[in-house]
């Protein structure tokens, strides 16, 4: 999309300063300052998507929450575990933060920082191997039974979810997505194995 904008706003911008009576240099002077502002937008554009896209799935609790590179202080990138320092580039990858309890250091300034906005999974110190989380994420799962009753105008979507997974839906449960914009999402999760699937927009609270 950012593309199609950059492309489209060169030549619309041109129909508009172009004059065969204008000087050649003056004609020259705009469409070079056409030029730069393409370039100009493009760059804006491009930077806008690498810090908007979405790096990580990261369980937290009782749900999942869509962490962009945007919502990461770079300079606590440092205080990430050893192997998670490089923010993704292929997608969303699963993440485990786990609870702290009122007896843990900062318990209290992580409630305070998390109802500011700064959620925990926002914080590299607090990113563990999802791995670890595994068994945490499958006791809090949902049957995907649940997430068809509560959301039965949504039948026929999950149905053909199930199928082009092509798991039964008795290995299937789902926990609640929340990203930035919105929280009606959710993620499909391997009851099995914790591994999640695929996400659908849909309520799972």
């Amino acid at each position: 999309m950012i593309g199609i904008i950059d492309l489209v706003m060169g030549p619309v911008l041109t129909l508009v300063i172009f004059d065969p009576a204008k000087p050649k240099p003056a004609l020259a002077r705009d469409i070079g300052a056409i030029t730069l502002m393409q370039v100009a937008a493009l760059i804006y554009g491009l930077n806008t998507a690498f810090e908007a896209r979405p790096v990580w799935l990261a369980f937290e609790a009782d749900a999942f929450r869509l962490v962009t590179a945007a919502d990461i202080p770079k300079a606590d990138l440092t205080n990430a575990p050893e192997g998670m320092r490089q923010l993704s580039w292929r997608g969303p990858l699963p993440v485990g933060v786990p609870s702290l309890t009122p007896n843990d250091p900062g318990y209290l300034l992580s409630i305070e920082q998390s109802i500011a906005g700064f959620h925990s999974a926002f914080r590299p110190a607090r990113w563990v191997a999802y791995s670890t989380q595994i068994e945490h994420v499958k006791k809090q799962a949902k049957p995907l039974s649940e997430l068809s009753r509560k959301n039965s105008f949504h039948a026929e979507i999950i149905t053909r979810t199930i199928k082009q997974l092509g798991v039964n839906e008795s290995e299937l449960a789902y926990l609640p997505l929340i990203t930035r914009e919105q929280n009606d999402w959710v993620v499909i999760i391997n009851k099995i194995d914790g591994r999640p699937l695929t996400t659908l927009p849909m309520d799972g609270w």
